[in-house]
C-alpha cells in the first residue's frame, strides 16, 4: 500500500515537471534532474529503492526512459493516469496500471 502511494507521488512529482507544450507537439517530454534517485526520492517521501522499482517498471512498459539525471516521459498520458491526473494528451492506447 505504500509503495502505491509512492508510486502515485512519484508520478505527480513528474506530471509537475513535464513540458507540456513540447508534450503536445511531440509525444514526449526530457526531464531533466539535477537530483539522484535518492534525492528524488527523499522529495517525495520515499526510499531510492521504491522510486527505482517504479522507474524499473515504467521503462519496462514504455513509460519513461531514464539516463544520467534525467527521465524522457514517453507516454504524458500514463504518467498523468498513475498519477491521478486529468489529462490534457492523448492516451497510448495500452491498458495501464500504477
Amino acid at each position: 500500500m505504500a509503495s502505491e502511494g509512492a508510486n502515485r507521488r512519484l508520478a505527480k512529482a513528474l506530471a509537475s515537471l513535464i513540458d507540456h507544450n513540447k508534450a503536445m507537439r511531440t509525444g514526449s517530454s526530457e526531464i531533466v534532474l539535477p537530483l539522484t534517485q535518492a534525492e528524488l526520492a527523499s522529495w517525495i517521501g520515499a526510499s531510492r529503492e521504491t522510486v527505482e522499482r517504479s522507474l524499473r517498471g515504467w521503462r519496462a512498459r514504455g513509460i519513461v526512459h531514464t539516463g544520467y539525471r534525467s527521465i524522457t516521459v514517453l507516454r504524458p498520458a500514463d504518467i498523468m493516469w498513475i498519477a491521478g491526473i486529468p489529462s490534457p494528451f492523448q492516451p497510448s492506447g495500452h491498458r495501464r496500471s500504477a
